[in-house]
């Protein structure tokens, strides 16, 4: 039984795609995208003003008909601060159309999605509080949907309360991602190649079965060697955050430590000059991390557009593929009108026939190419591993630079936390051997 708290789902029933309004990656460049993220609600509002589009409406005119659902935004604290984009959209799809936001239902904790892998997404659905009217109807939105994990979770909160999700909509996607619900083909995929254990594992580690998961997020599932493997990637998700929590709360305990305990700083080396370089140097590494938030950011949403280019590569040689079997059909119908007739000489009747086999083989091989091609699509995703190796190996290659930057961010994340603990330990030992001379100094005064 996992100790972590379980994000809520509900059955995808006929759920509709989630209307998106533009392209994954399209707020980066917007001049008031990084404000907005970081919790300027005015910046959120002049940006989702300006972009929101008449078709975004109309396509969430058509899903509610006539009903009036309430618009529930994700609500959420990041790691940049309080994102205000789903909040300011929400503020100007209800003016629009004319319905009322939903501000009671709010995120529980903070999971740290944005720029995070899919292990991480994976491992961390964010939870949700507040009240649900029974009976309401609502549309969820959101700034961006990558596998699409979120907006399933406040879903399955409203609906597990009696409430009904009638849609979504965000800011930004793919469109291969907009089509939530875990597609049946993908279930047996998963059943087919892992059996009832990976249903059995998500339902005792999540609650929940693999039926409710996204596309995205099962089509993870069904690439992994093994359930061992998923276990293992979940289990080192989870370790990996717990490790940057508590290397946070080691950096703040030991800066808090020199800040209020002279004392002990001066004893925890062998000089003031050890003192001063050690301090120094947390300095710089501390100026890293500072630094480290664009990198990341930067890289991050560069590798979201490589991934998003590999996705279109695998779509166009798929309608490659589907030109060549329309035409080779075309060839197939056009030799089949001309077949021999009844006077014709078997010679002659031989070869039509051996033409027709040729040509029905070449289009029996285009068929099962596009099968499989189709089947790496679906199966795979917009967010597989190998899709993501993939981009990863081009986006290195074509920015070795960038790559750079985020290597040496990461080396300096390392060094900062291992300085960190060197210091914790220092003045643990420091405290230590404070405690025993003044033991000592005590014994020593005592009369004889």
């Amino acid at each position: 039984m996992s100790s972590y708290s379980r994000a809520e789902r509900a059955p995808w029933g006929d759920f509709p795609k989630v209307v998106r309004n533009g392209d994954l990656g399209s707020l980066t460049n917007e001049p008031e995208y990084q404000a907005a993220k970081q919790g300027d609600a005015e910046a959120a509002l002049n940006l989702v003003e300006r972009l929101i589009s008449d078709d975004t409406v109309a396509q969430l005119k058509t899903l509610i008909g006539d009903d009036k659902p309430r618009i529930v935004p994700v609500l959420a604290v990041e790691a940049a601060g309080n994102n205000k984009i789903p909040a300011m959209m929400a503020v100007v799809l209800a003016d629009r159309l004319g319905l009322e936001v939903e501000t009671d239902i709010v995120q529980r904790e903070k999971v740290a999605r944005t720029g995070a892998g899919s292990d991480h997404r994976l491992a961390f659905n964010p939870t949700f509080e507040g009240e649900v009217i029974p009976g309401q109807k609502y549309i969820v939105v959101d700034d961006t949907l990558t596998m699409g994990g979120t907006i399933a979770s406040l879903r399955g909160y409203i609906e597990n309360n009696g409430g009904k999700v009638m849609a979504a909509s965000v800011m930004t996607a793919h469109e291969g991602a907009l089509d939530l619900a875990v597609k049946p083909k993908m279930l047996a995929g998963i059943n087919e190649k892992h059996g009832p254990a990976m249903d059995a594992f998500w339902k005792e580690t999540f609650g929940y079965g693999i039926d409710r998961l996204t596309q995205g997020e099962a089509g993870h599932l069904r690439a992994a060697p093994s359930v061992d493997a998923i276990r293992d990637r979940i289990a080192a998700a989870r370790n990996e955050a717990v490790n940057r929590v508590g290397a946070s709360r080691t950096a703040t305990t030991a800066r808090a430590g020199q800040q209020q305990s002279p004392a002990v700083k001066q004893s925890s080396g062998n000089s003031g000059e050890d003192l001063l370089q050690a301090a120094q140097e947390a300095e710089t590494e501390q100026q890293a991390l500072l630094e480290s938030a664009p990198i990341e950011q930067t890289y991050q949403q560069t590798l979201a557009l490589y991934v998003q280019a590999k996705h279109d590569q695998v779509e166009r040689i798929e309608d490659r593929l589907e030109q060549l079997v329309d035409r080779q059909q075309a060839r197939l119908q056009q030799l089949q009108s001309n077949a021999p007739g009844l006077l014709s000489l078997p010679r002659t009747k031989a070869a039509w026939q051996q033409q027709q086999a040729q040509q029905q083989a070449r289009l029996q091989t285009l068929h099962t190419r596009l099968d499989m091609v189709r089947e790496i699509k679906e199966g795979m995703g917009i967010h597989a591993p190998k899709i993501e190796e993939l981009a990863t190996r081009k986006m290195r290659a074509d920015d070795p630079e960038l790559a750079g930057d985020w290597d040496s961010m990461r080396e300096a994340a390392r060094r900062h936390q291992a300085l960190m603990r060197k210091q914790e330990q220092e003045k643990k030992q420091a405290q230590e051997r404070e405690r025993g001379r003044s033991q000592s100094l005590g014994l020593s005064n005592k009369p004889s």
